[in-house]
């Protein structure tokens, strides 16, 4: 019978102090930190791949945290699911930009564009848009700057003017995720083994650029404006399946991607459960979403239109393919609200700001809302994910919302 391992936290990861000789803190699914007598902690993936018990390093902490070598673990583990053996691929690429290295001295754009090559290879979906959005960044902000200096050449300060000149043209959150791909990118090359360390590791973006402004989406929760939002969306008269994307919406409480993203595999209409796999939540944890009478009779009625493929919403263009990222915002503009007033995002806080003022009507606790709305990393939230601990509560509370939803377009 398998060991049972308890999950590290970062608290113990930090505590872990340097013995006379390396150790090991395990994680479980093959994850572990090895930690070195001179107090270097390596992440590991233990696999085994034809027969074989194999390693890999996933960096080092806390360059790599936490969260990040159990993301990196999940897609090592679907890349062999698939019969891909990472070691041997990450050798591969790494010869390969190596090889190329040589011929173009190493730049930073160089390794930037083997990184985007190679985030497009992860079994995390990543939108084509995002994907032109990063690119773009790098391409506007940095190529111009340090994309010809060779990486090993590259200082902080070379970093630091970067983000001291976007920041001087007030954009902030700009300078944040330039940072944060520069960061990522420079990983990249430490992970490959082509660095010995980023350079930008150490820069906080707290202390260069400031603390980040919570960005707070537009709701509607006045019952006569929130009444007359919900049969517009009934009333959609655009595609299908978008009208019934948004129809869904108020009722399930999702992030818009993973509506979009939503896989008939993963709907099971007898236990009434929408199970979401981890690599599709932004917490990485699998998400549970009980199916009320309402989002039952949505999705049977969506199933006979694309049920034979394998999204439950998909592109109006491409039947094979997701709907587009920007198909819901597009589709309520159509209904005449503007992006002040609504957006795909806006329905979460709809449901969190109505359930939270409602406590005294429907009785739940806040963390049963909290938990459904998959907020959070609390060690608590996480366990009743783990083990869908008070899914007949969250069953009660779903089927409290649906029905005050109809209730409220019933209204007079």
């Amino acid at each position: 019978m398998a060991r049972m391992v308890r999950p590290l936290t970062d608290k113990e990861i930090k505590a872990a102090k340097p013995k006379e000789k390396e150790y090991k803190l395990f994680d479980g699914g093959g994850l572990y930190l090895s930690i070195t007598a001179k107090g270097k902690k390596w992440w590991r993936l233990k696999y085994n791949f034809d027969g074989k018990e194999k390693r890999i390093s996933l960096g080092v902490y806390p360059l790599v945290t936490l969260q990040e070598a159990r993301k990196k673990r999940e897609d090592l583990k679907y890349q062999i699911a698939q019969g891909i053996d990472p070691s041997a691929e990450r050798k591969e690429e790494k010869e390969a930009i190596k090889e190329e290295a040589t011929k173009t001295q190493y730049t930073f754009s160089y390794l930037a564009d083997a990184y985007f090559n190679h985030i497009l290879t992860l079994a995390t979906p990543i939108s084509e848009n995002h994907h032109k959005k990063q690119k773009g960044r790098i391409a506007n902000h940095c190529s111009p700057y340090i994309g010809n200096i060779p990486i090993a050449e590259l200082s902080k300060n070379d970093v630091l003017d970067i983000i001291g000149r976007i920041k001087s043209q007030g954009t902030h959150e700009t300078a944040r995720r330039v940072l944060s791909l520069i960061k990522s990118i420079l990983d990249y090359g430490v992970d490959r083994e082509l660095l010995e360390y980023s350079v930008a590791s150490s820069i906080k973006p707290s202390k260069e650029i400031g603390k980040k402004i919570e960005k707070h989406y537009p709701i509607i929760t006045d019952p006569k404006a929130l009444k007359i939002l919900l049969l517009a969306l009934d009333d959609y008269s655009g595609d299908y399946t978008t009208k019934q994307a948004l129809r869904i919406m108020p009722h399930v409480a999702l992030r818009a991607g993973n509506i979009r993203f939503a896989e008939w595999d993963e709907i099971d209409f007898e236990k009434r459960l929408w199970t979401i796999p981890a690599e599709k939540m932004k917490m990485k944890v699998e998400h549970i979403v009980p199916l009320t009478d309402t989002v039952l009779e949505i999705l049977k009625e969506t199933k006979n239109f694309s049920g034979y493929g394998k999204y439950v919403f998909p592109s109006i263009i491409h039947k094979d393919r997701p709907m587009s990222e920007n198909t819901l915002n597009v589709a309520l503009r159509r209904l005449g609200y503007t992006k002040e007033e609504i957006v795909s995002h806006s329905f979460r806080g709809i449901f969190s700001t109505l359930l939270h003022e409602k406590i005294s009507e429907h009785g739940f606790d806040p963390l049963i809302i909290e938990m459904q709305l998959a907020h959070k990393e609390q060690n608590q939230v996480k366990a009743a994910y783990n083990h869908a601990k008070y899914l007949d509560d969250r069953v009660k509370l779903m089927e409290w919302w649906s029905t005050y939803l109809n209730e409220v377009k019933k209204s007079k």
